[in-house]
Parts: structure tokens; C-alpha cells; sequence
């Protein structure tokens, strides 16, 4: 009996780690790469919504502003707070969606 416990276990440690592994393939290939986008919102007022929070910059899940810069890994974004203007340097790879304010 015990024998029989540990091969449906076995089993199913299996077929865990498998569907993750492709579950995790899945999600690669469906990412949009935002550095072919963000050339369109360059000079342009929007908002720009990030995949995790970056409390050493003051974002927590998505920033509006201009977007001033962009690099292949870096985008620079112009804030106004408070009657002063800051300026945000953050990764593209963190991107996780973008809208126009108009």
C-alpha cells in the first residue's frame, strides 16, 4: 500500500513541475515588447503602468507624465509634483502597459 502512495505521489510531483514549465513557456512568448511601442508616446503626455512597484522612485503601480527619453533598456519620464518638475529613469523590461492622456 505504502508503495502504491509513494508512485501516485511521484506521479504527481511530475506532472507539477511539467505544467508549470509550461505554463511558464506560455507567458514569454505572449509578452509585448513596449521598446517597438514607446517611440509613438515620445514628447507626449501618458501613463505608464508597471509589472511591480518601485517604492525607491515613488512608483508604485503606474506613473503619469511626459515621457522625455527613451533608451533600448532605460525610459525617462517627466513628472510634475507639486509645482516642481521631477524627472523618473526607470527599465522598459518593466513596462507593463501604456496609455495616452489626452
Amino acid at each position: 500500500m505504502n508503495t502504491l502512495f509513494s508512485i501516485i505521489i511521484i506521479a504527481l510531483l511530475v506532472y507539477i513541475i511539467y505544467d508549470t514549465k509550461k505554463g511558464n513557456e506560455g507567458k514569454k512568448n505572449t509578452q509585448i515588447s513596449y521598446r517597438k511601442i514607446l517611440p509613438e508616446y515620445l514628447k507626449k503626455k501618458c501613463e505608464i503602468s508597471l509589472t511591480m512597484p518601485l517604492p525607491t522612485i515613488d512608483i508604485m503601480f503606474s506613473v503619469k507624465g511626459i515621457l522625455t527619453d527613451i533608451d533600448e533598456d532605460w525610459a525617462l519620464i517627466e513628472v510634475e509634483n507639486k509645482q516642481q518638475k521631477i524627472l523618473k529613469m526607470f527599465r522598459v523590461d518593466n513596462i507593463n502597459g501604456v496609455k495616452e492622456i489626452v
